[in-house]
């Protein structure tokens, strides 16, 4: 079982068996476009095979390891990543065993249907009912067991080592708390539709990797797919606001209340951060849960944010909770980019 934050998700027992055939199965599942992905053109869902596999594919080469398809399992265990080659072939990572590597050919043969043959066994599956939320979110069904995939497409640079020179550490209540992972969510900018004024993202560091979780509806409808670091003691988290559409290079961010019109007078021209939270394992139980009282909202203080090379920054942070204690600390490393 595993809660998130006002939410409770009930995975499954499978066997070692139904794992495998279950990974191999998927194989063909997923994949992207740069020129898919691109924010000058319009994404369209896929009308015919041709416009599904320009929607699938993640690069024109094996060398091109920019993008890639992360998805999730209807059993909300089992995580998968894709790569979609141009020339036909495909990668497949067990996200839970990195060693274990399957190699396949794929084909889109309608708006909606790829078919996969795995490199090693020959094993043929067709994949349908492919939808589209937009270029970066997509869903699908293993037709042979009807069972369902959730992906969504990130960028990211696996060669970039994060680097480690900073502190990398948490301070709350007496205790210092190692930090191990970063992770960026970026808003679309959108002046037009909603009267954005600031470019936002969501700035993570945990002591934990952060991992696709799908929440579900009585266990059956895919409402809701987010990040979160699962196994974590600590995690600190707010949405960054910097005016413009530009991506900033470095800023200091001042916190607002989460009543502040983000796009009002009073923050024009400044950057500021809303809608902050500390969360620990209180309980160490393994899942940081609203319901146990382990999210405490950030009620003042300043976060400072520095890219450097690649998807790399410097975070530090000096907060304030609700509960009256104060949280610092700084990590520097590779934060993991999700574009939404």
């Amino acid at each position: 079982m595993m809660k998130i934050k006002g939410y409770t998700i009930r995975t499954p027992y499978l066997t070692v068996l139904a794992l495998l055939l279950l990974s191999l199965q998927s194989c063909g599942s997923s994949g992207s476009d740069s020129s898919a992905n691109s924010a000058n053109t319009p994404f369209m869902p896929p009308i015919d095979a041709a416009s599904l596999r320009n929607a699938l594919l993640t690069g024109s080469s094996t060398a091109d390891t920019s993008q890639s398809w992360e998805c999730v399992l209807s059993d909300n265990a089992t995580q998968l990543s894709y790569r979609l080659i141009a020339d036909g072939t495909g990668v497949e990572i067990d996200k839970n065993n990195l060693n274990n590597q399957s190699d396949f050919t794929w084909r889109a043969t309608s708006a909606n249907t790829v078919t996969t043959t795995v490199s090693s066994s020959g094993m043929q599956v067709t994949f349908t009912d492919i939808r589209f939320t937009d270029q970066n979110n997509m869903s699908l069904l293993v037709a042979e067991s009807s069972t369902m995939l959730n992906c969504v497409r990130v960028n990211f640079e696996p060669t970039m080592p994060a680097t480690t020179t900073g502190n990398n550490s948490l301070s709350y209540g007496g205790v210092v708390y190692g930090l191990t992972h970063g992770f960026e969510e970026q808003f679309s900018f959108r002046p037009v539709q909603r009267g954005d004024t600031h470019s936002a993202s969501n700035f993570d560091v945990a002591d934990a990797k952060f991992e696709l979780v799908t929440i579900l509806a009585n266990g059956l409808t895919p409402t809701l797919t987010i990040w979160r670091p699962n196994d974590a003691n600590v995690w600190l988290r707010a949405t960054l606001r910097h005016p413009g559409e530009e991506r900033f290079t470095s800023a200091i961010f001042s916190y607002e209340p989460n009543s502040v019109d983000e796009n009002g007078p009073s923050v024009a021209g400044r950057s500021f951060f809303n809608e902050g939270s500390f969360g620990i394992d209180i309980n160490q139980n393994g899942s940081i849960e609203s319901e146990d009282g382990e999210f405490i909202d950030i009620t003042a203080g300043t976060i400072s944010v520095e890219r450097l090379l690649g998807n790399n920054a410097r975070m530090s942070f000096d907060v304030t909770l609700a509960n009256g204690e104060n949280v610092n600390g700084e990590f520097q490393g590779l934060f993991v980019l999700f574009e939404n």
